[in-house]
């Protein structure tokens, strides 16, 4: 069986490509499956997208500042620990306060932008390309 991919290429069954930094796809039965990297949270209120990478990261400059000691935030959030709240938001607590930050998203120049699962920003994968070619994501 052959896969037509959502950057345009023919797939054989069981190849595996990345269409980005952030997502992985297979060609299974036919289909193209494809899943996307879970992030780690981001407490800065402007993380920064590197080259290359998936994943933005709080430049040194606007990260919360975290003491080795510090009051928890209620029973189960120790001082310094950083969850991502739903997919858009990251919290850290800093001596027994909460701070959250919700990412800000690019403005998208297509007419289709494509929400991946795991992500929070939509993003653009090209003028061929459609939302339905893009689904199934697996977990």
């Amino acid at each position: 069986m052959v896969c037509h991919s959502v950057d345009g290429v023919y797939r054989v069954e069981g190849e595996t490509w990345p269409l980005n930094n952030c997502t992985q796809c297979l060609c299974h039965v036919g289909r193209v499956l494809c899943k996307t990297h879970h992030c780690p949270p981001t407490p800065c209120p402007e993380p920064v997208s590197q080259p290359g990478q998936c994943c933005a990261v709080c430049p040194e400059s606007a990260a919360v500042p975290v003491s080795e000691r510090g009051e928890p935030c209620g029973a189960h959030r120790p001082h310094g620990a950083a969850w991502i709240e739903d997919i858009c938001r990251s919290c850290v607590c800093v001596n027994g306060r909460v701070s959250c930050f919700t990412q800000q998203c690019p403005n998208v120049t297509c007419n289709r932008p494509v929400l991946a699962k795991n992500q929070c920003c939509p993003v653009c994968l090209g003028k061929h390309l459609t939302f339905f070619q893009f689904l199934p994501l697996w977990c």
